[in-house]
């Protein structure tokens, strides 16, 4: 058998003996070799959607665990929920869907309207047509996302939406002129795929090397120019 058979075995299992037909404890022998056989690596947002769906909550950990370095920088919700942004005004925010439905306007085109939740608080986020069109593959309960969007009214009205593994926070800092050198030798250290912004002069200037960040980075960083003048976003 596969995994994802015994998997859903077990959660029968659990249902039958919640109706009284069988029970944890019961006279029968599971046999591990049986109903666990090898099968390849389970990735940890894998695992947690098992829980979910086997006890209605994760045992584990939270989904949004792995991501907290990349979404350190952005927008907490409860921000938005005491009103610190206006209507109208762009935010980027992670977090976990937790549920997402689908919609049919007046005109027949579909749309969404799904509850997004971080660390933080819970908020709405609403999916007008030509967006769901792009990324209605994305918007899938127990996916953890980024979404892009404005304020309307405490909710979010999403313009873009990628998945929480996909994004690449890019790296803001306020360096001073004498730690430049310093800083710029650092991050050369961490190479990746996200670009790096100085503001000097008070513009921000984007560097010609990019990094990965991670919280080895951000550490050293911090050493140097203190966690105020850093930003991943």
């Amino acid at each position: 058998k596969s995994l994802e058979s015994a998997f859903a075995e077990g959660v029968q299992r659990s249902k039958d003996a919640a109706n009284g037909q069988g029970g944890l404890f019961d006279s029968e022998t599971i046999s591990t070799e049986n109903h666990l056989p090898k099968v390849a690596e389970r990735s940890r947002i894998e695992i947690l959607a098992w829980e979910k769906e086997a006890f209605g909550f994760y045992m584990s950990g939270n989904p949004l665990d792995e991501f907290a370095e990349k979404f350190s920088g952005l927008i907490k919700i409860e921000e938005i929920q005491r009103g610190n942004f206006k209507d109208g005004q762009s935010v980027k925010i992670g977090g976990l869907i937790v549920d997402a439905r689908r919609i049919t306007t007046k005109k027949g085109d579909l749309m969404a309207s799904m509850t997004l939740e971080d660390f933080s608080g819970k908020i709405g986020v609403t999916i007008f047509p030509a967006v769901f069109e792009k990324f209605m593959d994305l918007i899938l309960a127990d996916s953890v996302v980024v979404v892009s969007g404005k304020i309307d009214s405490s909710k979010i009205v999403a313009n873009e939406i990628s998945l929480a593994q996909d994004y690449t926070p890019d790296i803001y800092l306020n360096v001073p002129p004498n730690l430049q050198d310093k800083v710029s030798a650092v991050l050369k250290n961490y190479g990746g795929e996200s670009s790096v912004y100085f503001k000097i002069l008070g513009k921000w200037r984007m560097q010609k090397f990019k990094v990965s960040p991670n919280k080895n980075l951000r550490d050293e960083l911090t050493k140097l120019i203190g966690a105020e003048n850093i930003r991943f976003y």
